[in-house]
């Protein structure tokens, strides 16, 4: 059965990623920082409106809603993390994520969720290893 709120089978398996990294990939690099959770905003506030109007079934439109509302509520956890790991982040936290390579933003290639990542690993903050951690 197809999920249409989480993987919708109209893109399964025709990109290397799924669709709504690529998109938030091209706004971020057309538009800047807040360009994604504009985007998601903008989604989530269209399914809410449209939620038993355009379907026959408005829960999945609310699904959809929330979804977008995660992924924006998740960028913006990940800016507050990469601030805090700015700021006040011991030297040796700071040089074992992310400081040696660069952070980006993205999915996690261990626990598929939405932060900052360690641009060598790809691995989140939580999944990252720490020297003398095992």
């Amino acid at each position: 059965m197809s999920d249409n709120v989480n993987h919708p089978a109209h893109y399964a398996g025709q990109f290397p990623l799924e669709v709504i990294e690529m998109i938030e990939a091209v706004l971020r690099e057309t538009y800047g920082g807040t360009a994604f959770k504009a985007y998601c905003l903008g989604n989530e506030l269209k399914y809410r409106f449209r939620a038993g109007h355009k379907s026959d079934d408005p829960a999945e439109d609310i699904a959809k809603a929330e979804k977008y509302r995660e992924f924006r509520e998740a960028q913006e956890m990940a800016e507050d993390m990469l601030a805090e790991t700015l700021q006040g982040d011991s030297t040796e936290s700071r040089s074992a994520f992310g400081q040696d390579a660069g952070l980006t933003w993205g999915w996690c290639t261990r626990c598929r969720g939405y932060g900052s990542l360690d641009t060598r690993t790809l691995l989140c903050r939580d999944c990252h290893t720490f020297p003398g951690q095992s």
